[in-house]
């Protein structure tokens, strides 16, 4: 009775009495957060022939061996809209997918031909999705790809993530590509987006992937290595199968992330471009920092014909604009700093040494800068299509000399036929 009375006298404790009673209780029947829940490290989404969305997710499966590790498995569902996948996903894993922590996400060629920007938006505000998770461009079946990047996980430890986020050694093109920058080129004067692309090859020189039989893919779903056939038997309705093969033929598939750009226009893809022709694209960047340069020299002086690779240690660049009699010209100065790698010459190393690099060495070496720039612009022209985003250059810097051009009757897609673009490049070698 005492007891009571004090309780009642004092605030505090009569209101952790109240707690005590009626949330305790409902406290430890509640299931923790873990159980509730699933976490998706990655997601991929197209279009199927019918219109529907299909969602493919790749999700977090703690470990409870000694290391503790993490695997995945891929799952894969589909709906009218993307919130009718995600609602079936659910009802297939039994718990709520949260992108809190997903680390990239692919999108399908199909779905590309859409506006993305509205399924883009859906999943910021809908599903939590952080802007500045990689978005990125997959020519090639999403399912596929999560197939090969989760068995490549399990045999070797190298994630997919990891090579979507990082260049191979023969590429030296790498740009800001995610949710973010995508709606910035989206609302921009020149309406153009760039993503990464990453695609399945079956040239091993171009990607990594472990070996990947026909027999394999038709009898194993897309998990991670060490799930026991009972679970993968009791997860095999939802879970996303491999294509069946004929079981004799021996098939090897590479995750190739080589530079390439998917240009998007108005949220749209239109096209998608070589390695070279990215390169052409991105020096006039000033956020493009190349890691390696391979460059072909034609009978140079003591070494005769041979490739010479170089690390790049910098790039700077300048770039002017200004409008001359009524039209668009862009002038920009590239200053790169070498550093010579290796020298293969007949098939054969040649001990490096930086003094092989004489004037025409650095000639041939802006030469090809040039070249790739210039194949760029032709693709520009002829797809009518602002990949060297020259609207927003001009509109930044050119403000009232822009407005008098499109004043003119001109537009936007004028801007990319008139310009004429010049590039001085400057090699220094270290």
């Amino acid at each position: 009775m005492k007891l009571v009375k004090k309780i009642f006298k004092s605030p505090i404790i009569l209101v952790f009495a109240l707690i005590c009673v009626f949330l305790m209780p409902t406290a430890i029947n509640m299931s923790s957060v873990a159980f509730r829940s699933a976490i998706a490290l990655a997601i991929g989404i197209d279009q199927s022939d019918d219109g529907e969305i299909v969602l493919y997710t790749a999700i977090n499966v703690p470990s409870t061996d000694d290391s503790l590790s993490e695997n995945s498995k891929t799952i894969m569902s589909s709906g009218q809209t993307v919130g009718d996948a995600f609602a079936n996903l659910r009802l297939m894993y039994g718990r709520a997918v949260k992108l809190g922590h997903t680390r990239f996400v692919l999108i399908g060629s199909k779905i590309s031909q859409n506006n993305l920007t509205s399924l883009l938006d859906t999943l910021i505000r809908t599903n939590r999705l952080r802007k500045v998770v990689q978005l990125l461009y997959c020519p090639n079946d999403i399912g596929e790809m999560f197939s090969v990047g989760v068995k490549l996980n399990s045999q070797t430890g190298i994630k997919l993530s990891d090579i979507i986020s990082h260049q191979q050694n023969a590429s030296t093109t790498y740009i800001n590509s995610n949710i973010d920058s995508f709606f910035k080129g989206f609302l921009s004067e020149s309406k153009i987006s760039k993503l990464n692309s990453v695609s399945l090859v079956s040239n091993a020189t171009l990607g990594i992937s472990p070996n990947v039989s026909e027999s394999e893919k038709s009898n194993s779903s897309a998990q991670a290595g060490g799930e026991s056939a009972s679970e993968q038997s009791e997860s095999k309705s939802g879970e996303l199968q491999a294509s069946n093969g004929s079981g004799s033929e021996t098939e090897e598939k590479f995750v190739s992330n080589r530079g390439e750009l998917a240009i998007f226009e108005s949220g749209v893809l239109k096209t998608v471009l070589d390695e070279e022709l990215s390169h052409g694209v991105n020096w006039l960047s000033k956020d493009y920092n190349p890691k390696e340069l391979l460059v072909y020299v034609d009978g140079a002086e003591k070494i005769g014909n041979a490739y010479m690779g170089f690390d790049v240690l910098n790039k700077r660049i300048n770039i002017e604009s200004f409008f001359h009699k009524g039209m668009p010209f862009i002038s920009a100065k590239i200053i790169v700093s070498l550093d010579l790698d290796e020298i293969i010459s007949a098939g054969q190393n040649i001990e490096v040494n930086n003094d092989f690099v004489d004037d025409n060495i650095k000639s041939d070496i802006g030469r090809k800068i040039r070249s790739q720039i210039s194949e760029a612009v032709k693709v520009s022209k002829n797809l009518k299509l602002d990949i060297f985003e020259l609207n927003d250059i001009f509109h930044q810097n050119n403000y009232k000399e822009y407005n008098e051009y499109i004043k003119q009757g001109k537009n936007i897609y004028d801007i990319i036929e008139d310009t004429q673009i010049s590039a001085e490049v400057e090699i220094k070698v270290i």
